[in-house]
């Protein structure tokens, strides 16, 4: 895991400037890891659409197989116990993206929690993370479901870089 001291954890105002950039997705999860905030860019990876209007409260376990919904936690709970922000590949809903998850100001929100921010990652790129980057277990790979478990493992050695 890439963990990198940040000079500051997220503070509310800075959901605006995360709305504010088009495609960009983000969500705010707080010390049990329930659904508090979300970018409206947030239904392009929700499992047909299954959250309508209203996420809130959810939890990785309502959308994620649970070994995939545990590693995700393990993160999360890492970057609120260290207050350090971490980055990883992952795939959700034929899309390779690269997720940070940013430690979130205890003081301004009244509890402690988590903003995970996601962007596409295309093949020859590596956003803010480095060689080391891991790739999470994959939760929804539908264009993908005719490959070979051999073909997936090649595919994930293709994400790494």
């Amino acid at each position: 895991m890439n963990f990198v001291k940040m000079t500051r954890p997220v503070r509310p105002d800075d959901f605006e400037l995360i709305e504010a950039v088009p495609g960009l997705i983000g969500v705010a999860r707080d010390q049990d890891l329930k659904l508090f905030w979300s970018t409206r860019s947030f239904d392009r990876i929700s499992p047909n659409g299954e959250f309508g209007q209203d996420p809130a409260g959810s939890t990785l376990d309502d959308f994620l197989p649970q070994s995939a919904a545990r590693e995700r936690e393990q993160i999360h709970r890492e970057v609120m116990s260290t207050g350090q922000h971490a980055s990883h590949y992952q795939f959700l809903a034929d899309h390779r993206l690269i997720c940070t998850v940013f430690p979130l100001d205890e003081a301004a929100f009244g509890h402690r929690g988590v903003l995970a921010v996601l962007v596409d990652a295309p093949v020859e790129a590596t956003p803010g993370a480095g060689p080391d980057t891991p790739v999470l277990s994959s939760t929804s790979l539908n264009r993908f479901s005719a490959l070979s478990s051999r073909e997936l493992e090649v595919l994930h050695y293709i994400a790494r870089g």
